[in-house]
């Protein structure tokens, strides 16, 4: 026999699930009869991920894990390697979070992602996942990326599409 009905309710962080299930009782003259029953399971929910653009700019990891993540437009984006993360960042600091999974999740960073700027200006950009993103240079200090960045062909980066400016972390509650 199949499940007819699952009913979920959802109560402050708990999951729980009704579920009616009928179980083989007896047959008698080609019949069979059955006795309904409900399955209980309650457990608690997964807390969902959400944007936090208060902490754009901090690199975060989970304490059992080995993967870096770079906050930025408020999601966690994974640095795929560590010489990836050594050419975007001047130090090693991360914060380890132990509900790294409570911040969105975006689009990891590409290997090799970098740091360039072209020839004859101080503009900088970081080049990942085929765009190239402004940083303010203040964002440049907040973020703390390198003080310094490759300088290329302005041909070179205008060849690169535009993406968003890399925003500076908002204050929370905002």
């Amino acid at each position: 026999m199949r499940l007819n009905h699952i009913s979920i309710v959802s109560l402050i962080g708990w999951i729980s699930l009704n579920v009616p299930r009928h179980e083989f009782f007896f047959k008698h003259n080609n019949t069979e009869y059955y006795q309904q029953s409900v399955l209980k399971i309650s457990k608690p929910m997964k807390p969902l991920s959400q944007p936090r653009p208060d902490l754009n700019g901090i690199r975060v990891k989970h304490p059992g894990n080995a993967g870096i993540f770079l906050i930025i437009d408020g999601q966690r984006r994974l640095i795929p390697t560590w010489p990836t993360h050594q050419l975007l960042f001047r130090d090693s600091e991360v914060l380890s979070l132990i509900d790294i999974e409570s911040i969105d999740l975006g689009q990891p960073l590409t290997e090799g992602a970098m740091l360039a700027k072209p020839k004859g200006s101080n503009a900088t950009y970081l080049i990942s996942n085929g765009i190239k993103r402004w940083i303010s240079f203040k964002v440049l200090g907040l973020y703390r990326f390198k003080n310094y960045a490759s300088v290329v062909e302005p041909v070179i980066l205008n060849s690169i599409p535009d993406g968003a400016h890399i925003p500076e972390p908002t204050a929370r509650g905002k």
